[in-house]
């Protein structure tokens, strides 16, 4: 997903927050590989939030500048 962000051939991202907390350097994260720096960091605008349950689902489209 990292590449294709960096390619920008993505419009929309959905995320999915649970009540269940990973870390370590082998924990799963949306963007793996180099990431980007704070400048190249991508920036979203909020589309939807939906919650059922205890599951918060966020619907991001990625701004343009």
């Amino acid at each position: 997903m990292a590449a294709l962000l960096a390619a920008d051939l993505i419009d929309d991202l959905w995320l999915t927050v649970c009540p269940l907390l990973l870390g370590g350097a082998s924990a799963p994260t949306p963007v793996a590989g180099a990431g980007f720096s704070q400048a190249e960091a991508k920036r979203l605008q909020l589309r939807h939030v939906r919650q059922e349950g205890e599951e918060v689902f966020l619907h991001y489209r990625l701004a343009r500048d």
